[in-house]
């Protein structure tokens, strides 16, 4: 997805940042996608981690750390930390990871300035691990400008492929190198309910066919008319919800009026979303570093969100 060039200023080295002037304002639609992913392998944990580098002056700059799901930051709490930027180095507490299936999203704030692009942070299986570092080693393409340095991009880039940092019980990757071009067809349903905690993992029903290639859709099939029925989706490219309109549409999110309060799907870019069946079909190797469908986290990854469907 591209995004206009006025809704977005690069303040922050290797990451693109929402522009806001003020706590009313809306951001911007962010990426599709999350431009990093950090998977720890259950029952794992990863040390503090270099984040990014701030340009500028940095002196008094703080930067503060939200983090939904089961994961835990090295914090009080385990969901936030608040950190000094020191020589302008951003760095992530340590995190350790729960169960495997969990997912969550790690936000970086500058105080009321600016929100760092979200941060999906997932617990994964090892035999997930594995699969996922195969494929980001294989991933050499598109490249990424070594001006743009962003969780060792000097190492990444004599390797040239999309891994950031690698041990045994964790991955970092860099979803801007990840080449999904040769990637299977290969696809998973999952189940989602509207009343379930957006932390909770879909339960898995069985195989289908879905392309690892943007964008995200729907597939209205036996729902001739979406908006009778309540139906409202956010595309990809805006925060503006439109109705649903069959037979099938891109989209980013999904609401209903008929739903309780502050609740949406959200539809990853490799994912389709049968509404007829509560269900999606989600690319297998994609699903591996961005997840499946899921509520949205209107209080993480999905904060620009609108909060209510149309009605």
């Amino acid at each position: 997805m591209k995004m206009p060039s006025h809704c977005i200023v690069p303040l922050v080295t290797g990451l693109v940042i929402a522009a806001t002037t003020s706590a009313q304002d809306r951001p911007a639609p962010g990426p599709v996608d999350p431009p990093l992913v950090i998977l720890i392998q259950e029952g794992g944990s990863i040390p503090a981690q270099t984040l990014m580098r701030l340009s500028g002056k940095t002196e008094g700059i703080v930067a503060v750390y939200d983090l939904t799901g089961g994961a835990r930051l090295d914090s009080h709490d385990g969901r936030r930390a608040v950190r000094v930027v020191d020589r302008g180095e951003v760095t992530v507490p340590a995190l350790t990871a729960t169960r495997a299936g969990d997912d969550g999203y790690l936000n970086v704030g500058f105080g009321e300035r600016a929100l760092v692009q979200t941060i999906r942070v997932a617990t994964v299986s090892a035999e997930h691990l594995r699969e996922a570092r195969r494929l980001a080693e294989m991933s050499v393409a598109p490249q990424v400008s070594s001006a743009e340095p962003l969780l060792g991009e000097q190492t990444a880039a004599s390797t040239g492929n999309a891994i950031r940092r690698v041990a045994d019980t964790f991955l970092i990757v860099d979803a801007r190198r990840l080449d999904r071009t040769g990637w299977s067809n290969d696809g998973v349903v999952t189940s989602y309910l509207p009343a379930a905690r957006p932390e909770e993992e879909p339960s898995t029903a069985t195989w289908c066919v879905r392309t690892p290639i943007p964008p995200g859709f729907i597939e209205w099939t036996v729902i001739a008319n979406p908006r009778a029925e309540g139906h409202s989706v956010k595309p990809e490219s805006s925060n503006d919800l439109v109705w649903g309109q069959a037979p099938s549409q891109n989209a980013d999110g999904r609401y209903n009026n008929r739903w309780p309060a502050n609740t949406a799907i959200k539809i990853p870019s490799h994912c389709t979303d049968y509404p007829a069946i509560s269900q999606c079909c989600c690319n297998v190797a994609a699903s591996w570093y961005f997840g499946v469908c899921r509520l949205a986290d209107f209080g993480g990854a999905e904060s620009g969100w609108p909060r209510d469907p149309l009605r």
